[in-house]
């Protein structure tokens, strides 16, 4: 899906963070069960001594009314270093696995229609005067509750929904062009008089010479909101309405 510009939407780009190795995780581990080692020996003026060496012998532990305590300590804190390992192997791994690639995904369109319109709009110099036309097409409408903003994924808040429309632009001059599309879209909903510009956008879209280019337009709207018509056409032009009756 093509990124989206966005001007009334602001997000907050979380800071990559460096996933830990297996090796920095297993030095974590160790490091919390030298530390239950060293709690056990500074425990050695109440109960009587219990030797570690660099390699454990569990056959020569001998169990008494005089270590027994000693023995559970160490086993509870060799189960908190165990269960405090897991959970943090549970963490690390997800969130280094879900960035590979750099891929975002969003949920799909709440509602789609076709529409499939063309208008020719007038590409004119400095002087105002017409000097060629290029292809304006409208394909489509979509309701979207997540859509990509400046390469991250914005999702519309509780009531709210975007209104993207999917367009065409057909350039068929011999040298490139920059279309601004919002310029040519309004939209009025709830029978209001009032019109709307799109404020997610690409513009202004760069149409190299004899090519099409695909881009967005869209806007922010309620959920609520009835009577979607879009008036499509130059500012200074005759405008087509069009009735968006998402079924």
């Amino acid at each position: 899906m093509e990124e989206i510009n966005q001007e009334a939407i602001s997000i907050s780009v979380p800071q990559p963070t460096q996933p830990l190795t297996g090796e920095k995780i297993w030095h974590k581990i160790f490091r919390l069960f030298n530390i239950g080692l060293d709690a056990v020996q500074t425990r050695r003026s109440r109960f009587q001594p219990l030797q570690f060496s660099s390699k454990l012998n569990f056959r020569n532990l001998k169990f008494n009314k005089k270590n027994i305590l000693q023995y559970l300590i160490l086993a509870l804190i060799l189960i908190l270093v165990l269960v405090g390992g897991i959970k943090l192997i549970n963490q690390i791994v997800p969130s280094s696995s879900t960035n590979v690639g750099g891929d975002l995904k969003i949920a799909g369109p709440v509602n789609s229609k076709k529409l499939n319109k063309e208008f020719k709009f007038s590409l004119r110099d400095e002087k105002g005067e017409e000097i060629s036309k290029f292809s304006y097409i409208v394909e489509s409408v979509e309701l979207r509750k997540e859509i990509l903003v400046k390469g991250q994924k914005a999702t519309a808040i509780r009531g709210r929904i975007f209104l993207i429309l999917n367009l065409k632009f057909v350039n068929t001059l011999k040298q490139g062009i920059n279309v601004n599309a919002r310029d040519y879209i309004r939209l009025s909903v709830n029978n209001s008089n009032e019109l709307l510009a799109p404020d997610i956008h690409n513009d202004p879209v760069e149409v190299q010479a004899i090519s099409t280019k695909y881009t967005r337009a869209g806007f922010a709207i309620n959920e609520t909101d009835k009577n979607l018509k879009l008036q499509i056409g130059e500012i200074d032009g005759k405008k087509e309405t069009i009735s968006l009756d998402f079924k």
